[in-house]
């Protein structure tokens, strides 16, 4: 489960939402296993994953390319994603060329928007 811990810019510590959510549904058979198998309780939920391929949604190839992504709401995971992969790149070849890697978030709430 992804955990953002309070510190001074957020003064409480929350969860990330769908691994919160996930989470929440399966932690009756992580806590009490024996309850799990009992024929008394629920079964877990079965959730429908669709997986499909996409070849366009991806970091430039060539490290030296001006890098901009625009994340609005929860759609800034993958290009976390992007940046972490930037960055293990770097410390792999020190000495290449990168190009400018921009991150544009947001939420329309500015009292709620904890993310950075």
């Amino acid at each position: 489960m992804v955990e953002f811990p309070a510190c001074s810019g957020r003064p409480a510590g929350r969860r990330g939402l769908c691994t919160g959510w996930l989470f929440d549904l399966v932690i009756p058979g992580l806590v009490f296993p024996e309850k799990a198998e009992s024929s008394s309780s629920l079964p877990l939920p079965k959730i429908h994953v669709s997986l499909r391929p996409n070849c366009s949604f991806r970091p430039p190839s060539d490290p030296s390319v001006p890098f901009i992504m625009i994340g609005p709401g929860t759609g800034v995971a993958p290009f976390i994603g992007f940046l972490q992969q930037r960055e293990e790149e770097r410390k792999e070849n020190p000495e290449a060329e990168f190009g400018e890697t921009w991150l544009f978030f947001g939420c329309r709430y500015r009292d709620q928007d904890y993310l950075f």
